[in-house]
């Protein structure tokens, strides 16, 4: 059985309310960069963190829904992919995999590829990266995007800038929110 109370005010007279909010923002983080920064993304390995662009979050239930965004605007080497970190490591979660799970975590297994238009040394773009999960755990935990090469070489990404000089710039953001269920 379930009752419903509408009310204008809510006064905390006691610990006995519970209020359900399935469905609801309960969490919320941002975080914006201006800096520029040069990435070298390795050929094997889980990636490199995008370190300015981090998100904490302290979900407030481990059964909540954790939906992240990130813009990350720069220039790349043509062969760069997007992973996605959680406490510094590559997430490898069944069924939450930061990679193309059908592939499997390979250099060429990513979220997200580099944009590429034939010149490396003008017009940065936008690359958009959303994950989401579980959140697990009502520990505080720490999300971030990460590079690596697609390619038989290491390559670099260079965040808000373009690739081979520092003629336009831009800027690079990310948001977390937990969601109830």
């Amino acid at each position: 059985m379930s009752s419903i109370l509408n009310v204008d005010t809510v006064r905390n007279l006691s610990n006995n309310i519970t209020l359900t909010t399935s469905g609801s923002v309960v969490g919320f983080h941002q975080v914006f960069s201006t800096g520029y920064v040069n990435f070298a993304a390795a050929v094997t390995g889980d990636g490199l963190e995008v370190y300015p662009l981090r998100l904490s979050i302290t979900p407030k239930n481990a059964n909540n829904i954790l939906i992240m965004e990130w813009m990350l605007g720069g220039e790349s080497h043509h062969n760069v992919g997007f992973l996605i970190h959680r406490d510094g490591s590559l997430i490898t979660t069944a069924g939450e995999q930061a990679y193309n799970n059908d592939a499997g975590n390979v250099r060429y297994s990513t979220v997200g590829v580099g944009w590429y238009d034939a010149n490396s040394d003008t017009t940065p773009s936008n690359n958009r990266l959303t994950y989401q999960c579980v959140a697990g755990s009502t520990a505080t935990r720490t999300y971030a995007p990460a590079v690596r090469s697609t390619y038989g070489t290491a390559v670099a990404y260079r965040m808000n800038r373009y690739y081979t000089t520092a003629d336009e710039f831009n800027t690079s953001y990310g948001f977390i929110m937990e969601i109830a269920v």
